[in-house]
């Protein structure tokens, strides 16, 4: 460490808590009161759309069920530390079970928890979800509780100060939805931005050491701050395919665009999802990306083959070691 750095260190950590403090982030929006919403009637079959649109099982399934959402993936982030995903499953101790509308809601629009903490919108994509119909949050809550439940604790980030600060600049507000004209391209648009928050790995930041999205550069593609490289999926590189290519192989069969199988363990997860949205939706999300109204139609529709996705899974993630039978 330079005399310089010594030397400027405060001012940096001052910098930091400041820049934190001015973020204007999403959460800076109005709370949901707890009688909020008290007397709809969630559907959890639309829940279920929700769930596989905006890919919570990417992050929070265990390996071999996308559906058992018991959390304990851990995403290490450069040097500030490695992050985990929380248990969400309706447990009602180690999970989300006793969690009201209003807890919900406020989670995954506002990015706050019960206990009042806020949570990390490098990882956690509240700033989009907080674009998200809140009945299709509570029809997602109402899916959630419908699945498998574990009682496996969730773990505690372990990331250093500077960390904190830096990945709390993530959880800034995002633009309104411009909701087109067009109902395809206002379903894109919905599924795309908010449910699906597909910018926060395909559209690049500003700079390289900024966490603003560079909208001008919207699903340019990115390194991510995981560590990934998310690839861009903007009507330029769409352009280069048949429709068929994302609509059917990237979104249903676990391929990239040029074919070749995905080896990113979260966008197979991704693309399992993705698989259970009607046909029109994985069309709508093109025809979105894309700037055009496409007929569903005229895009081959095929039903989803997990193989690809499956086969891949199994032989790019290392087996369990061995364990000695000592029953006797």
């Amino acid at each position: 460490m330079t005399d310089l750095f010594r030397a400027m260190r405060p001012h940096l950590l001052a910098g930091f808590a400041l820049a934190v403090t001015m973020t204007g982030p999403a959460m800076a929006q109005e709370l949901f009161d707890q009688g909020a919403f008290a007397d709809y009637t969630p559907d959890t079959q639309n829940g279920a759309e929700v769930f596989a649109a905006a890919g919570c099982a990417a992050c929070h399934s265990i390996d071999g069920d996308d559906e058992i959402l018991a959390g304990g993936t851990d995403f290490l982030v450069g040097r500030v530390g490695t992050l985990y995903a929380p248990n969400i499953t309706a447990h009602p101790v180690h999970g989300i079970g006793d969690w009201s509308r209003a807890d919900f809601l406020n989670a995954v629009m506002r990015g706050v928890s019960p206990d009042g903490d806020n949570y990390l919108g490098a990882v956690f994509p509240f700033p989009a979800y907080a674009r998200m119909r809140p009945e299709d949050a509570l029809d997602l809550q109402a899916y959630l509780a419908t699945l498998p439940q574990s009682d496996s604790p969730s773990r505690d980030h372990e990331i250093n100060f500077l960390g904190d600060a830096l990945l709390r600049l993530f959880s800034r507000e995002r633009p309104a939805l411009t909701n087109p004209s067009d109902a395809q391209l206002a379903r894109g648009e919905y599924l795309v931005e908010a449910l699906g928050h597909c910018a926060d790995c395909h559209t690049p930041r500003e700079g390289r050491f900024s966490e603003r999205l560079d909208h001008g550069d919207a699903f340019g593609g990115q390194s991510t701050v995981l560590g990934e490289f998310a690839g861009a999926i903007n009507a330029e590189r769409l352009g280069l395919f048949a429709p068929e290519a994302f609509v059917n192989g990237s979104m249903a069969e676990g391929l990239r665009l040029d074919g070749l199988p995905m080896t990113s363990t979260i966008m197979r997860r991704i693309a399992r999802a993705t698989a259970e949205l009607p046909h029109e939706d994985r069309v709508a999300m093109y025809a979105y990306l894309t700037g055009a109204p496409v007929d569903p139609g005229s895009v081959e529709a095929r039903a989803p083959d997990a193989a690809p996705v499956v086969a891949l899974a199994a032989a790019s993630e290392p087996e369990p070691e061995a364990v000695p039978d000592l029953t006797g």
